[in-house]
């Protein structure tokens, strides 16, 4: 389970494009087999890498829950 504030999708680069919803999603269907921690880390690199350099003005919270049912 990803939960995440809407500073995450609307993420802006320098361009004043969003990271947005799909950017999301293709991030969690990449790697969403990986371990919480590992998640976590790959989208805020994903959302870092894709805003480079331009000022955010909302907070960017994500939080990823993982259980296995065994």
């Amino acid at each position: 389970m990803v939960l995440y504030t809407d500073g995450v999708t609307e993420a802006c680069n320098s361009a004043d494009e969003a990271y947005g919803a799909e950017r999301l999603i293709e991030e969690v269907q990449a790697h969403g087999d990986g371990a919480a921690a590992a998640i976590v880390d790959r989208i805020c690199q994903s959302v870092t890498a894709f805003a480079g350099s331009a000022a955010q003005s909302d907070d960017i919270t994500l939080t990823v829950l993982a259980w296995d049912a065994h």
